[in-house]
């Protein structure tokens, strides 16, 4: 069975957290994973700073937490500088099988936000995590999975005007690797990667594409 056949019957739910529960039911993992963090962050309230992270390609430098400010917002990273979605296939492809062709057109002009590493406080992401799941099941289409989740996180950055949205470069806390010519990513004696200015990022992102990179990186602890 077909994501239409699946989005027929989702109009014929009416109440949407019944609607989420039968998403369970279709759902890619890559957009169940917004669902569960949603769910999990209701359920537990005492945590009030928050990151939704990849696991596989993502490596602690420092304390991930150590630059989020307490003041309320949603922070979403940008790739490599100047990365357009309409010039990457495979970005073009992640809009369009959520908003079709019309919306690929409006966004296709804009930097590419990855939808790895996002952090925030807690109603600021709750905000942002509802609007996520919201446009999800309004999805063209969700199956077969193409990477529709990051589609759907660039049109939150872009058009959603979220009150609370941060957006940051990729010289900031998070450094997304995948696409960042090798000589531009730079390390110092220890084999810790840094900006520009000479600041260790507490968060690398992709930095498994980068074999000779990610042996040379030294162990880091996480404080308790």
């Amino acid at each position: 069975m077909g994501w239409f056949f699946w989005k027929r019957l989702l109009r014929l739910v009416k109440r949407r957290d019944f609607q989420l529960q039968l998403a369970r039911l279709f759902w890619h993992f890559f957009y169940l994973r917004f669902l569960f963090a949603r769910n999990y962050i209701l359920e537990n309230p005492q945590f009030s700073r928050i990151m939704l992270t990849d696991v596989r390609d993502v490596y602690f430098q420092l304390d991930p937490f150590s630059w989020l400010p307490p003041s309320e917002g949603v922070y979403c990273f940008a790739e490599h500088s100047g990365r357009l979605i309409g010039n990457c296939p495979n970005n073009s492809q992640m809009v369009r099988e959520v908003f079709g062709e019309e919306g690929l057109q409006r966004i296709q002009q804009f930097q590419i936000y990855c939808a790895g590493t996002i952090f925030g406080t807690r109603s600021a992401l709750l905000q942002y995590l509802e609007r996520f799941l919201d446009l999800a099941l309004a999805g063209i289409n969700l199956w077969p999975f193409r990477g529709g989740d990051q589609g759907i996180h660039n049109w939150i950055v872009h058009f959603e005007q979220l009150p609370s949205l941060k957006l940051l470069d990729n010289e900031g806390p998070v450094f997304t690797m995948g696409c960042v010519p090798k000589e531009q990513i730079l390390q110092n004696s220890k084999g810790q990667v840094f900006n520009r200015k000479g600041d260790i990022f507490p968060v690398l992102h992709q930095y498994d594409r980068f074999k000779d990179v990610a042996r040379s990186l030294p162990f880091y602890e996480l404080p308790e």
